[in-house]
């Protein structure tokens, strides 16, 4: 590429970002988020995202990934629907119709199934394999972030049960384990600063997050 081709592709990236700019500037916080990874998407077909988030609330109001891990906004695409357990992510994750590929996915799934009375240990185990199967379609990197406690103790007990069975899972499937628990429990249950409402993340939490998520992906 010339010199002159070079210098006309900066300026355009320039331009291009400064109407980005003013864009998100005029809509809400939300608004923003959902704007950018809209963006990171429609655009990874061109610009390979280095990670796809994968997974519920937790994952999908940490938007925007791409900022906080790499101070790259497109350079994330979040796939996370809030509300949503592991069958139900696992039924929308179809890395062969992305139509891009990444280096790596982070899957942090299995809060709404903690607080699913119809779930149970064996359907929580098959509905993670089968999250894992999925995912492993897109031919990247795999870390997984074990469900994070929360407030309520009783929770917490089936939490940790969930979590035992997706370590037992990810060690068969040779795939790294986050986890966060050490970082944020106290007396048995979340710490009143990271959390909004015991369950979901304040600041202070995702910063720890993203600690690991950037060591992990660094190695």
């Amino acid at each position: 590429m010339s010199k002159l081709a070079k210098d006309l592709l900066l300026g355009l990236l320039i331009v291009y970002a400064l109407i980005i700019t003013a864009i998100i500037a005029s809509v809400s916080s939300g608004q923003r988020k959902a704007f950018v990874n809209d963006l990171a998407e429609k655009t990874a077909s061109h610009f390979k995202p280095r990670v796809v988030m994968i997974g519920d609330s937790l994952t999908a109001n940490g938007m925007p990934w791409g900022w906080k891990l790499f101070r790259l906004p497109l350079s994330v695409v979040s796939k996370a629907r809030g509300g949503y357990t592991v069958r139900q992510i696992a039924n929308i994750t179809d890395p062969d119709s992305w139509g891009y590929t990444t280096d790596a996915a982070v899957i942090s799934a299995g809060m709404n199934d903690a607080f699913d009375p119809y779930s149970t240990p064996e359907r929580f185990e098959n509905d993670y394999r089968e999250l894992l199967r999925v995912t492993k379609k897109c031919h990247c990197r795999i870390l997984i972030t074990l469900i994070t406690p929360t407030k309520y103790p009783k929770h917490n007990i089936l939490i940790q049960q969930y979590n035992g069975i997706i370590r037992r899972i990810a060690k068969q499937e040779k795939v790294d384990v986050i986890d966060l628990w050490p970082e944020l429990i106290e007396a048995g249950k979340i710490r009143q600063k990271d959390t909004v409402d015991g369950v979901h993340f304040t600041r202070s939490a995702y910063d720890i997050w993203v600690k690991h998520l950037k060591s992990r992906l660094a190695r």
